[in-house]
């Protein structure tokens, strides 16, 4: 494919281009709709504004025709930090795509680079005049490609916006991460919960299953009930005993002499 890249404006490029300021871009097909902002700039027109913060508030993005793609940063351009990031990258690869072109990969894009901005964001800003959909902040690997339908799912809300700072979208850069992040920890909870219910329930089963006495035996109260053996029995107790019953003479109670008690005869008469 015969690469182009962006240039300076000129009236040429004025007259043919969606024009804001001296800022210059081509619009898109409408089935590519979805990559326009909300205040119905396309994605090229937006990559051109974050361009031209460096390039004293001009920036021109001419229009691709069949079999043309837009080329990375020159060498000459290897420390522009308004090209050399994921950001542009993505909005330039829309902007080659609704234009029914085929866009380039990041490596591609972003090899004469010597530095590049951190995945996502924007070191150089957002300039007045333009809104920055959420889709164009989207994460791409090192090797990676600009993904069309993972960019449609993300969709362009929240939008970010000229603000204090360098990045001026530090609100919205990563709203993904933190949706990610509150996912993580609720997972985290949720699995410390379930396993403490189900340590409660098996702790409920088990006991469920213990006789009541062997639960009150288990908790150390009271005493422990041994039988009576032959061997622990007082031999002087009687063995075998009747109730008494006035049919039977077996179980009379045993006849006490009266003489048993009295004093020994001495052959002494008696007074």
């Amino acid at each position: 494919m015969l690469p182009i890249r962006g240039a300076i404006a000129s009236p040429l490029l004025l007259l043919a281009s969606s024009v804001a300021g001296q800022v210059s871009a081509p619009t898109c097909q409408a089935a590519w709709e979805w990559t326009t902002n909300s205040i119905g700039q396309s994605p090229c027109l937006v990559a051109a504004y974050l361009e031209s913060v460096c390039n004293d508030g001009q920036f021109v993005i001419p229009q691709l025709t069949d079999g043309q793609q837009y080329q990375g940063p020159t060498r000459a351009e290897s420390n522009n930090l308004c090209m050399c990031n994921t950001v542009v990258y993505c909005l330039i690869s829309a902007c080659t795509g609704c234009q029914l072109n085929e866009w380039s990969s990041w490596p591609e894009w972003r090899g004469n680079c010597s530095s590049v901005a951190s995945n996502g964001t924007l070191s150089t800003g957002i300039p007045p005049g333009t809104l920055v959909p959420h889709w164009a902040f989207q994460g791409i690997t090192p090797t990676g490609m600009w993904d069309n339908v993972t960019a449609s799912g993300i969709g362009g809300l929240p939008e970010s916006s000229a603000g204090p700072g360098p990045t001026g979208h530090s609100s919205t850069e990563h709203p993904e991460g933190a949706v990610i992040a509150g996912s993580v920890v609720g997972g985290v909870v949720g699995l410390l919960l379930f396993g403490l219910l189900c340590g409660w329930l098996l702790l409920r089963y088990r006991r469920s299953r213990i006789p009541p006495s062997a639960q009150f035996h288990a908790t150390g109260w009271g005493y422990d009930a041994l039988p009576i053996t032959p061997s622990s029995a007082d031999p002087t107790f009687p063995k075998n005993l009747k109730h008494y019953d006035p049919t039977d003479p077996s179980t009379f109670p045993p006849v006490v002499s009266r003489y048993e008690h009295q004093k020994e005869y001495r052959g002494l008469p008696e007074v």
